[in-house]
């Protein structure tokens, strides 16, 4: 049987039997990274416009479909069954077995080493964490360009397309992006969930801290990208949720956030709470 790798956590490559697999055009590329981020689920035909162009041509649909019908001839060509790419009614598929994909296997690791680490078997989540940290090659996807507009662009830094029109009397959205170099993630201003993406990085809702990070915080209504320096912790479990505790670094802000088990937000106080 043949051996497919799949590899995303880095410069995008597939290969069969070790031998690197021919995969077209940057677009056609573009395609099948899109496709292997949402692996053995539909992607829309309108979440793979997003990921090709910045400004989509009239014949967007039968360009994909161009796109599409040539990584099925690369990867027959390679030896993989061109039916790996299926259609549906509202976009495409891209079946992977999860020993294929270095992405699912990196979750599965980190997932078992986090384990080890909560039931106290330090040596095994060495060996777990290592293996994942092992598949990393480079920036994720390096020399794909994706959406959205708000992207990673390279290994600590961003990219912001932004547009505006009118005077509106605020500052211009967008920014100086280099003050933001290192930012692992984006904090858009009065909008919970993004608080949810540091807690489950670093699994704060679990226990640990306090973790500083470095976020890139987009301030509302008017758009503009700051650095913002935030502080975690993990402070108690109550009955109904976990309570983390929020530090701005840059201003006296602080709260304490409920996040339930599966970190996402339950209660921020003073800004946005769970009613169903």
């Amino acid at each position: 049987m043949d051996s497919v790798e799949y590899r995303l956590l880095g410069p995008l490559e597939v290969s069969v039997n070790g031998s690197p697999v021919a995969l077209g055009a940057p677009r056609q590329r573009a395609v099948l990274a899109a496709l292997l981020l949402h692996a053995n689920h539909v992607v829309t035909v309108n979440r793979l416009v997003q990921a090709v162009w910045w400004e989509p041509p009239r014949s967007e649909s039968s360009n994909l479909r161009s796109y599409v019908t040539g990584l099925r001839q690369h990867l027959t060509r390679a030896g993989i069954p061109s039916e790996r790419i299926g259609t549906r009614p509202s976009g495409y598929l891209m079946r992977v077995e999860p020993r294929e994909l270095d992405l699912l296997v990196f979750e599965r690791f980190a997932a078992r080493g986090s384990q080890a680490v909560r039931e106290e078997k330090l040596e095994a989540a060495t060996e777990w964490l290592g293996d994942a940290l092992r598949l990393w090659r480079g920036a994720p996807l390096d020399g794909v360009s994706l959406g959205p507009l708000l992207q990673r662009a390279a290994p600590g830094a961003w990219s912001c397309t932004t547009e505006a029109e009118g005077d509106l009397g605020q500052p211009a959205p967008g920014g100086e992006l280099a003050v933001v170099r290192g930012a692992l993630d984006c904090d858009l201003g009065l909008s919970p969930t993004t608080n949810s993406m540091p807690v489950l990085r670093h699994r704060l809702h679990e226990g640990g801290g306090p973790t500083d990070l470095l976020m890139a915080w987009v301030s509302v209504p008017d758009l503009a990208v700051y650095p913002s320096r935030q502080r975690y912790a993990f402070v108690r479990r109550e009955s109904k949720a976990r309570i983390v505790r929020f530090q701005s670094l840059d201003s006296p802000f602080e709260a304490e956030i409920g996040f339930d088990d599966d970190g996402v937000v339950l209660d921020y106080p003073g800004i946005a709470r769970r009613v169903a």
